[in-house]
């Protein structure tokens, strides 16, 4: 697997929910409509908000 998987492995960040963060913010940079979805699927699995996660995605890069 590529992109933010091979970035961010799991043994840098121990945090979950960090991790999965992290990985919501390299496809919104990326601009990858896919991957955010996975990402913020994978983030509420681990225990981070609808929120937050609902906010990544109408949120714009910077």
């Amino acid at each position: 697997m590529s992109g933010a998987h091979t970035l961010i492995p799991a043994r840098v960040l121990t945090d979950d929910r960090l991790r999965e963060s992290a990985r919501i913010r390299v496809a919104q940079l990326n601009g990858c409509a896919y991957f955010l979805a996975q990402r913020s699927k994978e983030a509420l699995r681990v225990g981070e908000t609808q929120e937050m996660c609902l906010t990544a995605r109408v949120s714009p890069p910077e």
